[in-house]
Formats: C-alpha cells, sequence, structure tokens
C-alpha cells in the first residue's frame, strides 16, 4: 500500500495484469484500497490469534522458544565451576565441551533469577 502511494505521489500507476487493479481509474483505486484493508484485517486478526494462543500456552505452562540443547545439569556444574573454583570461563567450556557464551547466558540467567 505504502509502495503504491509513493508510486503515486511520483506520478506511476500500478496496473496490474492478473488482477483486475488499475489505479489510473477511481474504480481501480477504490478496489485496491478496499483489498489492501482487508489485507490489513486479516493480519491483524492473525496477530491476535496467535497473542491469544500464546497467552493460553502459557497458562497451561507451556513455554515457546528453542528446546535447550545442553542439559541444566551440565551448565549447573560450570556455574558452580565458575563460582566456586578460580578456573577461567575458556577452561571450563574447553572441559565440559560447552561454548563460552552459552555459561556466560547461564551465568546471566542465574544472576537474574537469583535477583529476581
Amino acid at each position: 500500500m505504502d509502495l503504491i502511494d509513493d508510486f503515486q505521489k511520483q506520478g506511476v500507476q500500478f496496473k496490474s495484469i492478473n488482477d483486475a487493479i488499475d489505479t489510473t481509474t477511481a474504480n481501480g483505486r477504490f478496489f485496491f484500497h478496499i483489498m489492501s484493508g482487508f489485507s490489513e484485517l486479516e493480519r491483524e486478526l492473525i496477530r491476535e490469534r496467535t497473542h491469544v494462543g500464546l497467552t493460553s500456552a502459557r497458562s497451561r505452562g507451556r513455554l515457546g522458544g528453542r528446546p535447550s540443547v545442553h542439559k541444566t545439569d551440565i551448565k549447573e556444574i560450570a556455574y558452580q565451576m565458575v563460582m566456586e573454583n578460580n578456573q577461567t570461563v575458556g577452561e571450563i567450556a574447553n572441559a565440559l565441551n560447552l561454548s563460552r557464551s552459552t555459561i556466560y547466558r547461564y551465568i546471566d540467567k542465574k544472576r537474574e533469577f537469583a535477583l529476581g
């Protein structure tokens, strides 16, 4: 819709070969605006339904997102090694075959949970 409006401001008209849309006529502009209104309505309905579905799933205890690759016990061991030992995150990552970013992310998550 915005693209067609920009074209019209520049004096460019839109005429679809496959559809009966021709913005050079009043009827064509009207039809185009009606169809874009329906499209916007459909997009908003999909957004609302998705939001309701996610809220419903969360209320039932379901969490979305990508599943965790590493088990919590391995990350917990890494967290304890960071907090109790004088090992670097790099050494712990090599020992447990985890990435440094996974360890840092888990440490941040544990701190947020403890604070919050």
